[in-house]
């Protein structure tokens, strides 16, 4: 079968901008070095406690992170609930679907023991439990991502309580999907919108969607920053934040910085922050 005109066009169009970006000359702009190491907390410090849990959220900001970043679903009778895989079994000691769960019935399951005793008892929290402790630690930043939703108007569900509490200025909304990000942008101008991107197709088109619009991070995976270092001076020349996951090795942590990457979203905060 034949492609559309239109769907040749477009292919045309994203292979030049792809081949601009991975073979950029080497005069481009270099970015600046920074004073201070951006650390981002994954799902807590998970490398300290259970992922998260309002405990590895604790222990991140007594690490000094800079930003928590967590993962945010729906229940089955419409409840946020942080939480990052699609099912409990991983995490918990139970069984089954977030979005076939009510709130009651993830609320009874325990979240820590199956990381160590010592968290025996410990909840899934609610995005409500979380926004109470996190309002409280001022100036850190938290990436608060959009996971496994069952409509697009699941959403609202988790971005409104945030702009209720007037947090939008310390929240980073990340999302692999930019239709997402894009429901994020219409809700609030002032709400900062990260593009979670797997490969250097996603970060190109990151790039571009981000060069008109100041509030937004482009955060894609160590490895390709890594191999495509003109990604990283694109984003220097246009200003856009730039974060690096999951990055939990200090030679790494190294490599990265000098090419010009000085933010980091790590399991362990504290290895990062206190690398040479």
């Amino acid at each position: 079968m034949k492609k559309p005109m239109s769907v040749l066009l477009l292919s045309c169009m994203l292979s030049t901008v792809l081949l601009q970006a991975c073979s950029a000359p080497e005069s481009l702009e270099k970015p600046q070095a920074v004073s201070h190491r951006f650390v981002a907390a994954h799902r807590g410090y998970s490398q300290a406690a259970p992922e998260n849990t309002l405990p590895a959220f604790n222990e991140a900001y007594l690490a000094g992170a800079d930003a928590i970043e967590y993962d945010m679903q729906v229940t089955k009778d419409s409840h946020v609930v942080i939480m990052h895989d699609k099912t409990v079994n991983r995490t918990t000691n139970g069984k089954g679907k977030i979005t076939d769960l009510t709130l009651a019935q993830v609320e009874k399951l325990d979240a820590g023991y199956w990381f160590s005793p010592r968290f025996k008892g410990t909840r899934v929290p609610t995005l409500a439990q979380l926004l109470d402790q996190f309002k409280r630690h001022a100036p850190v930043l938290q990436f608060s991502e959009i996971k496994h939703y069952r409509t697009a108007a699941d959403i609202s569900l988790m971005i409104e309580p945030i702009l209720k509490l007037g947090l939008e200025k310390r929240t980073v909304v990340t999302a692999f999907s930019p239709s997402d990000l894009h429901i994020v942008r219409q809700m609030s101008p002032h709400i900062g919108i990260g593009y979670l991107c797997p490969s250097v197709r996603a970060t190109v088109l990151a790039l571009n969607l981000a060069a008109n619009d100041p509030n937004t991070w482009v955060m894609p995976t160590s490895t390709v920053l890594v191999n495509h270092p003109a990604l990283i001076r694109r984003a220097a020349k246009q200003h856009t934040h730039l974060a690096a996951w999951t990055v939990n090795r200090e030679d790494l942590e190294d490599d990265l910085e000098l090419l010009g990457v000085h933010s980091f979203i790590t399991n362990d905060p504290k290895l990062i922050e206190g690398s040479p």
